[in-house]
């Protein structure tokens, strides 16, 4: 799956997924596997729901989350590409997912 560069959140769906939309306004729906804390920022690890519905492995991917509008409850959600940062987040997920098994 291509993975948009940057989302803009708006709410939840009636099934717990979030609701995404690009930058061109298209709805993307994606299950939440992990609010991540690292180096003084909060990232996302996202799936997509149609692969988290039917398929045993799913591609994921990271996002940073900035707040827009507290009010609104409206986030900016900027796709990982360093490398090095996308592979941390992804290593403190898995270190807390061991945790917790």
């Amino acid at each position: 799956m291509d993975f948009a560069k940057r989302y803009i959140s708006w709410g939840e769906d009636e099934d717990g997924m979030s609701v995404l939309y690009d930058e061109d306004g298209n709805k993307a729906l994606f299950f939440v596997t992990a609010h991540i804390a690292y180096r003084g920022s909060i990232y996302e690890i996202l799936v997509p729901a149609e692969q988290f519905e039917t398929e045993d492995e799913c591609e994921a991917a990271a996002y940073k989350i900035t707040t827009l509008d507290r009010n609104e409850r409206k986030d900016e959600y900027l796709l990982v590409e360093v490398e090095e940062t996308a592979d941390a987040v992804f290593g403190e997920y898995m270190r807390c997912y061991d945790e917790e098994t």
